[in-house]
Order: C-alpha cells, then structure tokens, then sequence
C-alpha cells in the first residue's frame, strides 16, 4: 500500500510538471469566465492572460459585461495577487522556468479614468511588473498590455509607466518604441475572409505572413481576435508564427500545442546528438531574451557559423574540439533596429565572445558555456 501510494504521488507530480510546461504562443481569452480565473490557464501552461476590467466606485472590476460585475472580483484579487504568490514561489518568475509572461487588461470603461486607477494599482506590484522608466524597458517577471478604451497619448507622456498597449493593423508603420506598442492585435473577421475551414487561399495567406513579418521587425507581438477557436485555426496561426494564439478552450489548444511540440521533438532527434545544424537562442547569460525577436545560430559541418543577432546577419568561424567551442570574431551587417532588438543584439555578440565549451542536455537544448562554467546561452533545436 505504501509503495502505492508513493507511486501514485510521484505520477500526480509528474501530471502536474508536465501541465505547468509553459507555452509561449498560448493566449486565455475571456480569461475570468473560467470556474478558476488566472489558475485554470496556469495549470494548463498558458503565458498569456487576459481580463476584461470596468472601473467602479474608484475599484478595477473584471467582468466582460456591467450586469455580471461583483465587488469581489478586482484585478487584484483575481490577478495580480494570485501572480504576486507565483512570482514569490518561483524566484522571481510565473513558472519554475524563466518565462516571459503577459496580462493583458482590457478596458472596458472611461480611458483616461480607467487608466489612472491601473497606473497606482500596478504601482504597488513593482516587484514582477516591467517597468519603462525615462524610455528603457526594465523586465521583471510580468508584461502589462492595455487593450480596448486605450488611454495612448497619456501613456505615451508617462516618464514612469507600468504598461504598454495593443496596437491595431492600421498601426504597423507606427515609429512607437516597442515597450510603448509591444503587441499588434486586431479583429480577424476585419481582416481576412476565411474561418478556419477548407483552404486558406494564396491571397490572404500572403497578407498575413506580410503582416506578421511587419510587426515582428518593429519588436512587436501580434495576436488576433475573433478567429475560429478550434485546431484547423491554431495550425496556421502556429505554423505562420502568431505570438499569441486566442481561444477559449484552455484544455484544447494546450494539447494541440503540446502534440505539436512533440512532434518536431521526434523529428529533431537525430539532429540534437551534435551542435550541427540550426538553433534559437532562448536566454542570454540569464537575462532572457524578447519572445518575438528571434536570435539564432546554425553550425555547418566545416565550422562556418552564420545565423542572426535579432536584427542583422552574421557569419564568424568555429572551432570544436570535443566539448570545447571557440568563435573567431564575427563579421556582420549593420543595420539599425529598436533599442531592445540593439540592446539584445550587444549582449548576445558579447556573449558569444566569451564561449569556451558546449553541452547537449537530455531534452536536447544547447548550452554554450564561459571559462568560469557559467552558461552564457540556451538555445533550442529549429530543425524540421
């Protein structure tokens, strides 16, 4: 019976690490109609979160409609407490793995009103919410976007600010720094004919990866809203690279995502017993690195090393010699981007000059290691 018992403990643990996998491209819609707001989606993973919020009697309450607002259920209460304790069991972050995370607010009040009150509320959550203080983005455990009744000028003028906001499709030639407008989001229906069934003609597929591609050289995440809620729609939204991935169904879209994953794990297998071929770097000396601005490294046979900073192309030579890895001096183009995608950029060239080893660990991610042992790079397989 013991030895049940401990059987039985250590499987619900396991089911329980394996829910709490995060998953960077899921988005909980309408978050709050779930029977556990904020928890259901943490349970399933989810890295994005949203909440639709009025303003009543100087409180944020969540509800999508006036008739179901209740004096209990603040953002607080529902949100940024329950995130508070995660964030305290975790080290400083969502989930036991450093993971970018978003929340989402949706104004569905006065502005300018709505905002001020959301400005002092986050204020005394300055611990885990990123910051923008005199224009530099300083992460922290949690990203505020605004959405809905969005207060941008006023935002815009904040020396001090704890979010930013959703833009829309007629924003993409925006000059808006990215912490500013970090996420374009947009209503399918106004933009594309098809609904998940049959196929998604060469036209719009064209529009779309145009669109994506816009959004994602500025710095910015992009997210749609009113699509199909249902696998045919997360596909194509997965496979063209949408950020963010809206639905309703946390259980179902958490399992697509997952099925998907293990998918190219199996086909990336054989390519993930060597350093050679095409890798996405995930964190920088412990610093992370932003989601939608991907920089990446592929290793050729004859040790040429060519990939992207994020922002520009770079090609350097390797030297492997066992697990001991050295790059000579990269050379590189020399294009311009935003301050985060720069900044990103200086850090990870510094960091490449300091590699002096590699590991592959059992799930297949890379490690480039410094002298002192420290890993400088994660990075994870991106061949298919």
């Amino acid at each position: 019976m013991i030895i049940f018992r401990t059987m039985l403990a250590v499987a619900c643990l396991a089911s329980v690490a394996q829910a709490q996998q995060p998953l960077l491209r899921a988005h909980a819609h309408n978050d709050y109609e779930h029977d556990r707001p904020l928890l259901d989606a943490l349970d399933q993973g989810f890295c994005s979160v949203e909440a639709d919020v009025y303003l009543v009697d100087g409180k944020l309450l969540v509800a999508h409609d006036r008739k179901d607002l209740r004096p209990d259920r603040t953002l607080s209460a529902l949100y940024l407490d329950p995130l508070r304790k995660r964030v305290q069991d975790n080290d400083g972050h969502v989930y036991p793995v450093k993971t970018p995370f978003y929340l989402m607010i949706d104004f569905k009040s006065e502005a300018e009103s709505t905002y001020a009150a959301l400005d002092q509320v986050l204020s005394g959550y300055d611990e885990m919410i990123s910051v923008v203080r005199d224009g530099k983005l300083h992460p922290k455990a949690i990203q505020v976007i605004v959405s809905g009744n969005r207060p941008s000028e006023t935002m815009a003028s904040q020396s001090v600010r704890y979010a930013g906001y959703d833009g829309r499709i007629s924003d993409l030639e925006s000059n808006a720094p990215d912490h500013l407008m970090p996420m374009i989001s947009d209503n399918w229906k106004n933009h594309f004919q098809w609904r998940g069934k049959g196929e998604f003609g060469d036209d719009e597929q064209q529009k779309l990866t145009s669109i994506i591609e816009k959004v994602h050289a500025a710095g910015r995440r992009v997210r749609f809203w009113a699509t199909p809620d249902h696998v045919d729609m997360w596909r194509m939204l997965n496979q063209v690279g949408a950020d963010a991935i809206n639905t309703d169904d946390l259980a179902g879209l958490a399992t697509f995502l997952r099925e998907s994953e293990t998918a190219t794990d199996s086909a990336d297998a054989p390519a993930q017993a060597t350093i050679i071929g095409k890798w996405l770097v995930e964190d920088i000396e412990q610093h992370g690195v932003i989601d939608r601005a991907q920089t990446t490294i592929e290793f050729a046979k004859d040790g040429t090393v060519t990939g992207s900073t994020c922002v520009n192309r770079y090609n350097a030579k390797a030297t492997v010699d066992g697990s001991d890895l050295t790059f000579q001096p990269m050379a590189m183009t020399r294009r311009a981007g935003p301050r985060s995608m720069m900044d990103q950029e200086s850090r990870f060239v510094a960091a490449i000059g300091k590699v002096k080893s590699f590991r592959i660990d059992p799930n297949g991610l890379l490690y480039l290691v410094g002298g002192d042992g420290k890993d400088l790079l994660r990075c994870s397989s991106m061949q298919r």
